[in-house]
């Protein structure tokens, strides 16, 4: 009676995940929300003694993340050639980074409300929800430039931060896996591991 909806890639509410552009042999990157409807399709509800683990919100940092990478790019092709200012240049990274924090928010709430409404409201009495490591210190996180990483760490604090403002009052438990991590990356050796980078 153990069921399992992860995917690599999906994101928590967009269809479009990583690896999927939405055209014909894409990745299989069913989002969170879809998940969960496709539990309640198959089950009718969660009942009183299952136990709801919901671990996501990475795959939507990385892509937003992706995307801000992209504008940045374009924005650094148009100073270079001499079609923006500076200024403008300045700007328009300040607006793309504004826009990133926004997403995380605009994620996170989505994700607290599907707990609240569709896993909680659907009957689960013992519900923990995960949140996300610093993505700025992963692998991926290691590749980029200081100013690249504070972002990507606002990020992942961004969504942390949300999805606890959302779930507050709720009968849920956050499991903290980002301090977790944070203290296998100081300490791998307590966990067996020689190599974090």
């Amino acid at each position: 009676t153990c069921t399992g909806y992860g995917q690599g890639g999906a994101k928590v509410t967009n269809p479009i995940g990583i690896g999927n552009d939405g055209k014909n042999g894409a990745a299989l990157t069913v989002p969170v929300v879809t998940q969960v409807a496709n539990h309640i399709a198959r089950f009718g509800n969660f009942t009183a003694s299952d136990l709801v683990l919901v671990f996501a919100g990475n795959n939507d940092v990385l892509f937003q993340h992706g995307a801000y990478m992209q504008v940045a790019g374009l924005v650094a092709a148009d100073l270079a050639a001499g079609r923006i200012t500076s200024e403008q240049a300045a700007a328009s990274i300040a607006a793309a980074r504004a826009g990133a924090l926004t997403e995380m928010k605009n994620v996170g709430r989505q994700l607290g409300a599907l707990v609240t409404n569709n896993i909680v409201g659907k009957g689960a009495k013992y519900v923990a929800v995960m949140n996300i490591a610093d993505i700025s210190t992963t692998p991926y996180g290691s590749t980029l430039s200081a100013d690249n990483k504070a972002l990507l760490q606002a990020m992942s604090a961004e969504l942390n931060s949300w999805v606890v403002d959302s779930l507050t009052g709720e009968p849920v438990r956050v499991y903290d896996s980002r301090a977790g991590f944070a203290a296998i990356i100081s300490n791998p050796a307590s966990v067996g591991i020689t190599n974090v980078t």
